[in-house]
């Protein structure tokens, strides 16, 4: 996954382009905003100098009414700059969740295959970053670009001010907010050394917090074995994150003292070459109250210009990857390619998968036809081959070599939405979602799919379950959200699951060991259904257990990744070979089994 770089320039015209596409008028509230910061400068300086011309008598006292006036007018003006600046940031705010959006849909749609990367994780993490929070990243940004306007325009007055009563004042603002800027850079360029340790450790640190208190996980971590890892390795880390932290607590305060030093001393000089102007009567009191004034907004206008453009630079890290991550990332569920409507056959060339960073194919040279209206087992040890077999057959994977043809078309060209419409699978590792069992298996809010689901329920054997709960099937399948929901045991939630993929009503099923939490008995009882209810469509089943072999047109037997043999049970049985011994193997230990019950 090579990464583009972007420049912090390239990142702003980025972030002004998204925010002019959300929000037109936000650009219209900042120069409004810009333009009350205008009046309001020009009030903070000019009003105490007039003020003291009035009680020093350099002014006439009717002059009063004019101040008056404008104290009123000021007073305007800063209730409209904070309703504008109030109004300006709640509509950022909006455009950082918009941002959040594109961020969930790249993660939705991203490759399959990509996901299972090492980078992938850390990925994810490093790019919410940018629309995380409103303080940093893109909104933090925007906040600070929102009052550039006005910045620049109480900038411009105080400049003015200055340059008009004496250029000379000029430079010591003007020099002390670049010295503190570059410290402040210096800081920064050291602290982004550490962005990326940083985005480690608080990546470890996100997953032991989210282990301690998983419900998935908490079986385990009452187990002291396992609770005692844990905290060990927080407390590995907490110390990891103490020692990081004290690094760049001591870089911002080391620059945060020389700032401050710079700022006194620029303080002191130019009051003191103000004191002495006065005493020797080259100004007067109204006009030192004017430089001073001036002087301080000149040095924290420039200030918190620089300021900002430092912290861009510091985001500009964490912007880079949202922008790479948004727009590279997705591809699995993209509009391009063929429509189709129906598959005929799946036919595997020569197809081999390699896992990045593996030595060894997971699957080698395998070739086969899958035709419409058959039915297909697929078994072999842990390990052959099988699961990577489903996946590629699925288009989560892309072969290494070879190629997969959909109706003789290759599969890259099909289009992705309308491939998965055929198709209905069921995996081992399922994941029942915290709304209604009618939504779990319908995947909608339509009520009236209500009888459906009642007969899918009934034909995988769980209608009367259900029907005795108090709200039936509109009973949450969890209580994470609801607190009237249930939580099914691990049979009930595959056979949810199983519900779900008959649902679709897809011309094609692929279920990978669907039924590993049911008993041999309840899996042979249900691929039974399965072959009889489905009768007419294609159907691939997946298991390390054999229960289902004997219902199939053909048996592919896969062994260290290609397809061992392949035939009938009865052809298979008669080879004498590996699927014969494996199946011999466990009808040993189920008959063992039952004898040693029927002994109990």
């Amino acid at each position: 996954m090579e990464q583009k770089p972007y420049s912090a320039l390239d990142n702003l015209i980025f972030i002004l382009k998204k925010a002019l596409a959300n929000d037109k008028w936000l650009f219209v509230n900042a120069v409004a905003y810009a333009v009350l910061q205008v009046l309001l400068s020009l009030a903070g300086l000019y009003i105490p100098k007039w003020v003291l011309d009035v009680l020093l008598g350099q002014k006439k006292r009717d002059t009063l009414i004019w101040l008056f006036g404008a104290f009123i007018l000021a007073g305007f003006a800063a209730l409209f700059s904070q309703m504008l600046r109030s109004r300006a940031f709640s509509r950022i705010i909006e455009l950082r969740f918009k941002l959040v959006e594109d961020h969930q849909t790249a993660c939705l749609t991203t490759d399959y295959e990509i996901m299972e990367t090492v980078e992938f994780e850390e990925k994810v993490f490093a790019s919410y970053r940018a629309v995380s929070n409103n303080t940093w990243g893109i909104e933090g940004i925007l906040h600070r670009l929102y009052l550039w306007p006005g910045l620049l325009a109480s900038l411009a007055v105080s400049t003015y001010a200055l340059v008009q009563i004496n250029f000379y004042l000029f430079l010591p603002a003007l020099l002390s907010a670049l010295a503190s800027f570059f410290v402040g850079n210096r800081a920064a360029k050291l602290k982004a050394r550490d962005k990326a340790a940083d985005v480690r450790v608080s990546r470890k640190s996100k997953y032991l917090r989210n282990s301690m208190k998983s419900r998935t996980m908490a079986l385990d971590v009452r187990l002291p074995l396992v609770r005692a890892l844990l905290w060990q390795r927080y407390g590995l880390l907490r110390e990891e994150l103490k020692t990081l932290g004290k690094r760049q607590s001591c870089r911002t305060q080391g620059a945060e003292f020389y700032v401050s030093l710079i700022d006194c001393l620029k303080t002191a000089a130019v009051y003191a070459f103000l004191i002495f102007r006065t005493y020797s009567g080259a100004i007067t009191i109204s006009v030192f109250s004017l430089c001073v004034g001036a002087m301080e907004d000149f040095a924290d206008c420039f200030g918190a210009l620089l300021k900002d453009i430092r912290f861009i630079q510091d985001q500009n890290l964490d912007v880079n990857e949202f922008r790479w991550f948004t727009q590279n990332i997705c591809g699995d569920f993209t509009e391009d390619g063929t429509v189709i409507d129906h598959i005929d056959e799946i036919v595997f060339e020569q197809v081999s998968y390699q896992y990045a960073n593996s030595p060894t194919y997971a699957v080698k040279d395998v070739n086969v036809t899958i035709r419409r209206s058959s039915k297909i087992a697929v078994v072999g040890e842990n390990g052959a081959g099988k699961t990577t077999f489903v996946k590629l057959l699925l288009g989560l994977y892309t072969p290494t070599s070879g190629r997969i043809l959909v109706n003789g078309m290759d599969m890259a060209t099909i289009n992705k939405s309308s491939f998965y419409k055929c198709m209905a699978s069921v995996f081992q590792d399922f994941h029942i979602l915290a709304f209604s069992i009618a939504e779990n298996i319908s995947l909608s809010e339509d009520k009236a799919c209500a009888g459906r689901v009642e007969q899918i329920l009934e034909q995988v054997g769980l209608l009367s379950r259900i029907q005795k709960l108090p709200k039936a099937i509109d009973t949450p399948a969890s209580h994470a959200i609801e607190d009237e929901g249930i939580e099914l045991s691990g049979g009930e939630g595959q056979r949810v699951a199983l519900a779900r993929a008959l649902y679709t009503g897809a011309s094609w099923y692929v279920l990978d060991e669907p039924s590993a939490a049911l008993d041999p008995l309840a899996e042979r009882n249900l691929y039974a259904m399965f072959a009889q209810t489905m009768e007419g469509r294609t159907m691939l089943f997946v298991s390390h257990r054999l229960a289902s072999t004997t219902l199939c047109d053909e048996i592919l037997f896969f062994s260290q990744g290609v397809i061992a043999e392949r035939g009938s049970h009865e052809e298979l049985m008669g080879l004498g070979g590996g699927y014969a011994a494996l199946y011999e193997a466990q009808a040993r230990f189920y008959r063992e089994g039952q004898t040693a019950t029927e002994r109990d």
